[in-house]
């Protein structure tokens, strides 16, 4: 025996034998594997293997290959030794199924990395809704108090003034309140300009034009209330979807037919053919709510509480899909209301049958209270409802 090859320990000869028998063949031109990995495969201490390894590349038996992510793989140099082990399927299958663990392991690991992306990315996208939903009511109070101001013909300069001519108290509070304003238009603001203008009327303002619409307004709301045109509070009030009801497919189109008695039953509703790009326009969601523009249910309501599967609406109905902290329950209250259904009425057009427009329902004035205002109405309207259907 020469000295290169009496110069190993079993060890070492069964650690080259192996990554030898993994190289030899074309799918495996390079042994990939940590030492505690080839510390398994031949039943010997990670620190054990770490040693052999480190002393056959020093001896030229093995030499090391880094990857493009950094990995260290093993090449046999074939310099020659003397084999301890006959058949080495065994110990290969073994060393497959540790690298099949690894990997399985890096690709859980990977999916949970990418669940929390997900998630991650939906709290950004809630975050900023709600940060959508915040400028929407900052300009909506913006829009109100340009609206009095511009009504008056008064200047900042001018409303400064007013406000050092209040007295003692009201000074320092509506001083106060003006610092907030210049800043981000507190709705206080407005219900104390309003008391000492002695002016409680409703404006609004059209492009450059400001409108009275005192008229409008059927009553008086908390001041902690506001009163909106019901496209100021969704993201979306539009049409459906245009196509032929058909007997199979895989995305259903409902109809003003299909839903029945505030409900519908998903497995009598059609399929329709439909493009990816128009579906991605009209596929319904949770919370979506429906209205039906002509026939005899005209300005009926309906929520989406549960769907079946991929689903589109028909071109009969008007989707409106409500802004973040404005509760559909809330507005389909509003849908069901004498206040809404006068509007209606008065806006009402067509011949023969009546019918209602898109743009007809985006100017209803509706009265919005706070979002925990909202949810507290709609549940005790559901429990009086409740005890009244067991009378």
């Amino acid at each position: 025996m020469t000295k290169c090859k009496s110069e190993l320990s079993v060890t070492e000869r069964m650690i080259i034998q192996l990554i030898k028998f993994r190289t030899g063949n074309e799918r495996h031109p390079t042994f990939f594997g940590n030492n505690e990995n080839i510390a398994k495969c031949i039943d010997i201490q990670p620190d054990t293997a770490r040693k052999a390894v480190a002393k056959l590349i020093k001896l030229g038996y093995l030499k090391k290959h880094f990857d493009k992510q950094g990995r260290r793989h093993l090449i046999y140099t074939n310099k020659e030794f003397v084999p301890i082990i006959e058949n080495m399927n065994n110990i290969d299958k073994k060393v497959l199924k540790n690298e099949k663990e690894y990997y399985e392991a890096k690709a859980e690991y990977a999916t949970k990395e990418l669940n929390l992306a997900n998630i991650r990315i939906e709290h950004l996208e809630k975050e900023a809704e709600e940060l959508r939903n915040k400028l929407f009511w900052a300009n909506l109070r913006i829009k109100g108090l340009e609206n009095i101001f511009t009504s008056r013909g008064l200047t900042r300069e001018q409303i400064e003034i007013l406000i050092k001519e209040t007295q003692d108290q009201a000074n320092v509070l509506m001083r106060f309140i003006f610092v907030i304003f210049l800043k981000d238009y507190n709705c206080l603001f407005l219900y104390i300009f309003d008391i000492i203008t002695n002016d409680n009327r409703h404006y609004e303002q059209i492009g450059s034009e400001v409108k009275d619409i005192s008229d409008e307004i059927p009553f008086d709301i908390p001041n902690s209330w506001e009163w909106c045109r019901l496209v100021d509070i969704t993201k979306q009030i539009h049409y459906g979807y245009t196509a032929s009801a058909k007997s199979e497919g895989n995305i259903k189109l409902l109809r003003i037919t299909d839903i029945q008695n505030n409900s519908v039953c998903w497995n009598n509703v059609p399929f329709c053919e439909i493009s990816e790009k128009e579906l991605l326009n009209y596929k319904l969601s949770l919370k979506d709510i429906l209205i039906a523009r002509t026939g005899g249910t005209v300005g009926k309501s309906y929520i989406i509480k549960d769907i079946c599967g991929l689903s589109v609406f028909a071109s009969y109905l008007i989707r409106l899909i409500p802004i973040v902290n404005v509760s559909e329950d809330y507005i389909k209250l509003f849908l069901e209301s004498s206040m809404y259904w006068k509007q209606l009425k008065a806006k009402s057009m067509g011949t023969g049958q009546p019918n209602v427009n898109g743009e007809a329902l985006k100017s209803l004035l509706i009265p919005l209270p706070p979002y925990n205002e909202q949810i507290r109405i709609s549940n005790k309207v559901e429990n009086a409802l409740l005890i009244i259907n067991e009378l």
